[in-house]
């Protein structure tokens, strides 16, 4: 016995032993049709929620991914923002500990200049090491280019500003 369902009725293809074939058709009750028509709404249903799953699941993700972001930018800003204050505490250090050579004031400014780098690195903030290294334009920023024949060529001699590292990207050249 074979069948076949149109939208509307069932062709059933019914056959004896003699092979004779009887074609029948039969329409579908009220309740068989009723059936059908839920199946396919549910099945649609289900689709349409598994979407949206996939959809709140892809805006959770975008969400906390722009978060991230948003807070590493600001964390990014402050830290470029001490870079300064950091800079002015070394040049302090030199500049003090001429006029006043082991001085307190001289160790006092080295133990605010080493809570500043705990802190960069607590931030995961390092600084770039750039004196004797080989010039690399990716990471350096040149000033100018001087002779020293203590040094092969290309290579960095003084440091104007130190650089920072900030998880691994540059945070100043």
């Amino acid at each position: 016995m074979a069948c076949d369902k149109g939208p509307n009725k069932a062709i059933v293809d019914m056959g004896d032993r003699a092979g004779d074939r009887v074609h029948v058709e039969v329409e579908p009750s009220d309740e068989a049709q009723r059936i059908v028509d839920l199946e396919q709404e549910l099945e649609t249903t289900r689709d349409r929620m598994l979407r949206c799953a996939a959809d709140f699941d892809n805006y959770r993700k975008r969400a906390e991914r722009e978060r991230l972001d948003y807070q590493r930018a600001a964390n990014e800003g402050l830290l470029r923002d001490l870079l300064p204050v950091a800079d002015a505490l070394d040049r302090a250090i030199v500049s003090v500990g001429q006029a006043d050579a082991g001085g307190s004031v001289v160790e006092g400014l080295r133990l605010v200049r080493a809570e500043v780098e705990r802190f960069l690195r607590n931030q995961s903030t390092e600084p770039i090491e750039a004196i004797g290294q080989a010039f690399d334009p990716q990471v350096h920023e040149a000033v100018q280019m001087v002779e020293d024949s203590d040094a092969p060529d290309n290579t960095i001699v003084e440091e104007v500003r130190k650089g920072y590292l900030h998880n691994g990207r540059i945070l100043r050249a």
